[in-house]
């Protein structure tokens, strides 16, 4: 039986700083592919409502950012002009994800977002560009919810970030919801990507002592900065996390027992599976398949790539105008979805207007949910002991 191709540029970091996170997204997005493609061949849940694509077949050409903005452009121009893709998929970091969303404008491709957190990127007017996840006010808000929902109140605040476009909108972020909720900024750390001098703004940052100090980090910095905080005999009353990688499998891994009692804005946790029946099912097929469960970063991209897919089915052809007019109109309910949100559905901005957060914790080398109550699994840590308490 003849198929026609239907090809989906996916662009992420898959060598170099990011690659574990890359290739955790990788495993995410090819699953769901694998899915929709096989789907006459497995049992699938049936509120995963997977598309029927009849004599078509969806193939995701995979492209290398390496974790740079440069070569993730000449990538995505390779991807829509030599590889024919009518859509694309990407990107994680924001800063990629910023300047290849320009140049899909300019060409006039879709291009689904789900795991790029910088909120600004759906503040810019674009028409072709589609923000499925959480980002940085969203996981800003959670935090200061949980915050009040536990009493933590009259603590000084301290901002450490990198001097990026994630970095930049997570202490913007925190600067409007302090003020929101009555708390005061002792110090902001904005450090260059180049330099990464981490060790020395914390070393800046004791002498300020805020009792909260929350990061704007990717996982590469965040491993440093729970290094350089256990070599200083340094800790706060808390570590909160506005970016979710305090949380991811990467950090874990390398840093063990030295990364509990942060606390992090997450869009997913196993947790959820509790409470999610399709989550649950979803996440054991994949675990039966890669021996890992979902995490916090690759369970949206999961869902971007269904996000995308749905439209594609919708669409009334293969174009990437067809493909684009089809994520307009995007309306998935909470009941087709592995998240804890209320739905997908994008404003003019192309911002998923029900994207939301669970906030977690570490706890004994393992994510435990603490709020909202709903979801809830162990109760707040707070204030964390200090390095020789532990």
């Amino acid at each position: 039986m003849c198929y026609e191709e239907i090809k989906i540029g996916a662009l992420y970091p898959l060598t170099g700083d990011y690659a574990f996170v890359g290739n955790s997204i990788k495993k995410a997005l090819d699953f769901y592919v694998y899915l929709v493609n096989n789907q006459n061949e497995i049992c699938i849940p049936k509120d995963l409502n997977i598309p029927k694509l009849g004599r078509r077949n969806i193939r995701l050409i995979w492209s290398d950012t390496r974790g740079d903005s440069e070569v993730a452009l000449a990538e995505a121009k390779r991807l829509i002009e030599r590889e024919g893709v009518t859509s694309i998929i990407g990107s994680y970091q924001s800063t990629v994800t910023s300047s290849v969303s320009l140049l899909t404008e300019v060409l006039k491709v879709p291009y689904v977002s789900p795991d790029a957190d910088a909120g600004v990127l759906a503040r810019r007017g674009l028409k072709y560009f589609f923000k499925v996840g959480t980002d940085d006010i969203t996981y800003t808000n959670a935090l200061f919810g949980m915050m009040q929902a536990n009493g933590i109140l009259n603590y000084s605040l301290g901002s450490l970030a990198e001097n990026s476009v994630l970095g930049q909108g997570d202490v913007q972020s925190l600067i409007n919801v302090s003020n929101k909720y009555g708390y005061d900024i002792s110090i902001l750390e904005l450090y260059s990507s180049e330099i990464r001098d981490i060790k020395e703004r914390l070393i800046q940052m004791q002498c300020y002592n805020p009792g909260i100090i929350f990061t704007g980090q990717l996982s590469k910095d965040a491993i440093t900065t729970i290094k350089a905080l256990k070599e200083l005999n340094y800790y706060p009353k808390a570590m909160f996390d506005q970016t979710s990688d305090y949380a991811s499998n990467e950090v874990l891994e390398a840093t063990g027992a030295d990364a509990n009692y942060i606390v992090s804005a997450v869009p997913w946790a196993v947790g959820v599976t509790k409470k999610i029946p399709l989550a649950k099912v979803v996440n054991e097929m994949f675990k039966d398949l890669y021996s890992e469960n979902l995490n916090s970063v690759n369970s949206e991209s999961f869902t971007g790539i269904y996000v995308l897919i749905d439209a594609i089915t919708r669409a009334c052809s293969n174009t990437p105008e067809a493909i684009r007019k089809a994520l307009v109109t995007t309306c998935i309910p909470k009941e087709r979805l592995i998240m804890p949100w209320n739905g997908v559905c994008f404003n003019e901005n192309g911002k998923n207007i029900f994207a939301s957060s669970i906030v977690v914790q570490i706890l004994n080398e393992s994510l435990k949910i603490v709020w909202p109550g709903y979801f809830k699994e162990a109760n707040l840590v707070f204030p964390a002991p200090q390095w020789n308490s532990r």
